[in-house]
This record gives C-alpha cells, sequence and structure tokens, in this order.
C-alpha cells in the first residue's frame, strides 16, 4: 500500500539526503517495523527508512551496521547506508531494484545457490551483529507444544510431536552434526527482490541470527513451493532439516492462533498447515537416521 508523504518525512529525507526528488515520491507502508520514502526520481537511487516505533528506532543503527557489514560478502545487493540514523530512526538507504517472485514458482537450483551464498559470509563479518537463534522465533516451551498439538486433528498429533522432538535433535546437534551459519529469518515476498528470474537483492535484516543454514531453505519454501527443498538441498541431511523446520514454522502458526484463543478461519488453517507437519514427520525419520 503507497501513500504520498508527509511534509514532515519529505523534510527529514532531504535533511540527510537533499539530492533526490522526494516530494513527488510516495511511502510504502507494507513493512511492520518500516514504512518507506521512495524518491520520484526516474531511476532512484537511495529509499529514506522510517522506523514506526521507538524501540525499532533505537534498533536502526544495530540493523544498518550488519547490513552494511554483510554487503562486501555477498552477490547480491543489500539496502547498504547511505546516511547516519537521524533522531527519529530514519535512514538513507541504497535502493534495490526488483520485485518479488511469483508465488509458488521458482527455480531450485537458483533456491539453492542462495542458501549457499548465505552459508558462505564469513562469520567475522556478522557475529557480533546477529540475534541469538530463537530470538526472531518463539521457543517450544511445553505449554506451546500442547496449544498447537490439541488443537491438530487427531490423526496429525502424533506427526506434530515427532517434529517437535527432531527439532529438540537438531538443536542438541548445533555446532557439531549441524552447521550454524547466516540465517536471513524471513526469506519471501517483498524482502526479495528479483528481475528476470535472478536474484537483486535482500531486505529487511532485522530477524538475521547464526542458526542452522537449512532455516533459509525452509523459510523459501514457504513462498515458492515445499517441493523446492529436495532439489534446492545440498544433500538429504540438508533438505530432511528443511523440512522438519518448514513443519516447525506450521506448528508455530497453530500455536499461536490457539494461544489466542483460535481464529474464524480453523478449517483453513488446518487445511494449510497439517500437511507440512505430516511432510515434516517422514523428514523427522530420516533426519533422526543421519543424526545418529
Amino acid at each position: 500500500m503507497a501513500r504520498e508523504p508527509l511534509r514532515d518525512e519529505i523534510e527529514r529525507a532531504a535533511a540527510l539526503y537533499p539530492d533526490a526528488d522526494w516530494v513527488s515520491g510516495r511511502v510504502e507502508e507494507s513493512g511492520k517495523s518500516n514504512v518507506v520514502l521512495i524518491p520520484g526520481d526516474p531511476v532512484p537511487e537511495v529509499v529514506f527508512r522510517m522506523a514506526r516505533t521507538r524501540e525499532e528506532a533505537l534498533a536502526q543503527p544495530h540493523e544498518a551496521a550488519l547490513v552494511d557489514a554483510l554487503a562486501p560478502h555477498v552477490p547480491w545487493l543489500v539496502p547498504e547506508s547511505r546516511s547516519a540514523v537521524d533522531a527519529a530512526g530514519g535512514i538513507i538507504q541504497r535502493f534495490i531494484p526488483g520485485s518479488a517472485h511469483p508465488l509458488r514458482e521458482g527455480d531450485p537450483a537458483v533456491l539453492g545457490r542462495i542458501v549457499a551464498d548465505l552459508m558462505a559470509v564469513p562469520r567475522d563479518a556478522y557475529d557480533d551483529l546477529v540475534g541469538a537463534p530463537w530470538d526472531a522465533e518463539p521457543e517450544w516451551t511445553r505449554a506451546r507444544a500442547d496449544a498447537a498439538i490439541d488443537a491438530l486433528d487427531p490423526d496429525v498429533r502424533e506427526s506434530a510431536a515427532a517434529v517437535l522432538a527432531a527439532v529438540g535433535e537438531i538443536e542438541d546437534a548445533a555446532g557439531s552434526a549441524v552447521p550454524q551459519s547466516l540465517v536471513h529469518g524471513d526469506l519471501a515476498g517483498r524482502n526479495m527482490h528479483w528481475r528476470d528470474g535472478e536474484l537483486v537483492g535482500i531486505l529487511d535484516w532485522d530477524k538475521a541470527s547464526r542458526w542452522d543454514p537449512a532455516i533459509n531453505l525452509a523459510h523459501l519454501s514457504l513462498w515458492h513451493g515445499q517441493d523446492v527443498i529436495d532439489e534446492a538441498a545440498p544433500d538429504e541431511f540438508f533438505a530432511a532439516r528443511a523440512h522438519v523446520w518448514n513443519g516447525a514454522f506450521a506448528l508455530t502458526r497453530v500455536a499461536d492462533a490457539a494461544l489466542r484463543g483460535g481464529v474464524k478461519t480453523w478449517g483453513r488453517l488446518l487445511r494449510k498447515t497439517q500437511p507440512r507437519i505430516v511432510r515434516a514427520a517422514e523428514a523427522a525419520d530420516t533426519c533422526l537416521e543421519l543424526l545418529c
């Protein structure tokens, strides 16, 4: 959703970067944490990213530092800083052209290359700038697990328990049998800009962590389709973990809805999530065999 910029937004952007047509620009409001003012220039070079909340404004310098640190180590664009952060959490960043990839489509070879590129980023480039593994995801407490499992159809509950058990085993093997590398945290939709089937750049790194790299592939499969996992993964163990995480993310949606007291579209939610959970349980057996 876009709107015309407010006078205050134009003035803030111009104070940081006067060489752009902010007056004729548009504000994109789709982001949860930030809104973005895109100048009216024929070929924009920059955007003005504005924090929605004080909490996000305080986090903006840290997030900008992460993106700037990653820029030399990835083969596609990231929104590098073009200014300091202003007092209200606004920053000028590099404009990344392109648009979201069509839903439920995607070349597994291209997606696999993105996963490999993220794994190749040297740890010392980001280690002090990313969050802990569960910072961007709710951890599986007993209460959350029970809420999710109890909300499922009876014949799916055993599969759900197997998925959560496999997540625990994967976490126990972190750093030994399961490598840890850069995980974006939200590889989907408008966070990835494409052109002619190739990735131009990745935005919104606020959920980044050092975690199981199979999570990157699981997130990609949420947008591009679960069938890409087996073809895009570098090996069977990686694919099995990606399927397990895919099922765990489905269970997260169910748990969140159950703990809120339910949703009006329970049937639709279960139709979308339960097949992923069952498929993840099948992969969990493979995962545990390869861990042992």
